[in-house]
């Protein structure tokens, strides 16, 4: 007997290796004659960036350099600051090329650094030792053929209409940003660096038949040295970018977001012989993924009125996007000192760090630490440095509970104002650029296969009907299937309107 079954493809999903890898930083450097000899170390910043990661076989490569800041006073008590890459590269066995074929690999990977600290070896020589932390995550995406419908007079099926995320494309570019910035007027000429930032910062997401718009700006936020001492300096620079994203359409949703991969900040000369421009060079890492909102019918469970069958399942991992969040969050801190630490501030910067996930009824929420960076004067005029961590939380509401919540939040500084309130105190308020997406993960139960046996025809018995006595919360599914009928005809026969019985009662059982 010929079957017509209806097939259709689902891709989903599933991680196949994620591991926590350490990188360990150890070097030298030296400092040019040109800069002043270090009398004491204020601060030894160090931001890891990666670079680059791929495949190649089952083995995971990771590329990237931690940009160390040396700030520091020079026995004149002038503060300096010197900029030294150190390029690491990571390398690790992933078993993905024994993975079951798939439609493509997708590797994520997020750095933080762990710890750092740096000494003086002579005047001029510094050793950094410390430990970048990497979480490489390889995604496997494959494309499972399930059961959508089966047409034929002798077979029941129970079908399952569900609301899923599919996944449609996961595509990175890389791009470079070069732009020249006036000094503002009013602000002094600048001798060199001391330290710099750059954030990402995406703005806007547009999906166009197979590409995605992305807008966005890289904020800039560094301290420079004059022939008076100390100034700082902002800046954003706007970029747009057209990524090629193979497959998405306007039905579709994408999520955007942006790393820098390298960082330079320098100053350039001009005719009169003065730095009133900073040069900024950046790398920056487009990270699109995309995804589409889809109705997926299942048919979990199916049987023959004549026949005997020959069924196999597959449990499906599924995904369903709940809620997005792409907002600045306002973190207001007081940061405490010691009485009379400071009498003026040079600099002061926020460190942004991973955010943890957690949620409570309704509402998501991710919190996490910003490390405050305080450069200033002490009341004799020496230079001095303090490091506070201050807390953040922020709360998303979603439109319902969620069971198996997930979401991966990246947390940005896109904005940062202070003030020195008495001698002690620092009122900082913090602009943070929270972008997530919670989804949440459930299982269905499928056919993957169905055929009939022929040979095992199914005894029907004679009667045209036959009297069930039905027990309380028993539902017409098995009671069709116990007795190789329609549970439609049961329905209809027996004048009921839902698959669950909600009390006992005699049933008469047509064949079909």
């Amino acid at each position: 007997m010929e079957l017509n079954i209806l097939e259709q493809g689902l891709a989903t999903n599933r991680t196949i290796f994620e591991q926590s890898l350490e990188q360990p930083i150890d070097t030298e450097f030296t400092l040019p004659d040109y800069y002043p000899e270090v009398e004491r170390i204020l601060k030894c910043r160090v931001v890891p960036r990666l670079s680059s990661k791929a495949l190649n076989g089952g083995t995971l490569v990771i590329d990237g350099t931690a940009a160390i800041t040396l700030i520091y006073a020079s026995a004149e008590g002038e503060i300096s600051g010197f900029d030294y890459q150190l390029p690491f590269s990571k390398t690790v066995d992933s078993a993905c090329a024994q993975a079951e074929p798939s439609d493509g690999l997708f590797v994520f990977c997020s750095v933080m650094l762990d710890y750092a600290t740096c000494r003086t070896v002579t005047p001029r020589r510094i050793s950094v030792r410390g430990s970048v932390v990497m979480r490489p995550k390889v995604v496997c995406r494959k494309t499972m053929e399930i059961i959508a419908d089966i047409d034929n007079d002798c077979v029941q099926t129970k079908k399952k209409e569900t609301r899923a995320t599919v996944p449609v494309s996961v595509t990175e570019k890389q791009f470079s940003l070069e732009e020249e910035m006036e000094i503002p007027q009013g602000k002094p000429t600048a001798l060199s660096v001391i330290r710099s930032s750059a954030a990402a910062i995406v703005t806007e997401c547009k999906i166009i038949s197979n590409k995605a718009v992305v807008k966005g700006r890289l904020c800039i936020d560094a301290l420079y040295r004059t022939e008076a001492g100390c100034d700082c300096f902002k800046n954003e620079i706007p970029f747009n970018q057209i990524v090629d994203v193979f497959g998405i359409d306007e039905d579709c949703t994408a999520t955007a977001k942006a790393e820098v991969c390298a960082f330079d900040l320098r100053t350039k000369t001009g005719m009169s012989g003065e730095a009133r421009t900073f040069v900024a060079d950046a790398r920056i890492n487009l990270c699109i993924e995309a995804f589409c909102e889809r109705d997926v019918s299942l048919v979990c469970d199916a049987f023959s009125t004549r026949f005997g069958e020959n069924i196999s399942r597959s449990d499906v991992a599924l995904e369903r996007f709940v809620q997005g969040a792409d907002e600045t969050f306002l973190c207001k801190k007081t940061v405490e000192f010691p009485d009379g630490t400071f009498s003026a501030l040079t600099d002061v910067w926020c460190d942004a760090g991973g955010g943890a996930v957690r949620t409570e009824g309704e509402t998501v929420i991710i919190s996490g630490e910003i490390g405050v960076c305080v450069l200033g004067r002490d009341t004799q005029g020496g230079a001095v440095f303090y490091e506070r961590p201050a807390p953040f939380e922020y709360r998303l509401r979603l439109d319902r509970a969620v069971e198996n919540p997930h979401c991966t939040p990246q947390v940005q500084i896109s904005g940062l104002d202070y003030e020195l309130s008495g001698s002690s105190r620092v009122e900082i308020r913090a602009e943070l650029k929270i972008t997530a997406a919670v989804t949440e993960t459930f299982t269905a139960s499928a056919l993957s296969e169905f055929s009939l046996d022929e040979e095992h025809p199914k005894n029907r018995g004679d009667a045209a009907l036959v009297i069930y006595f039905a027990d309380s919360g028993e539902k017409l599914w098995d009671i069709a299937k116990r007795y190789n009928t329609s549970p439609t005809e049961i329905a209809s026969v027996n004048e009921l309107e839902t698959e669950t019985l909600d009390n006992g009662r005699m049933l008469l059982i047509p064949r079909v």
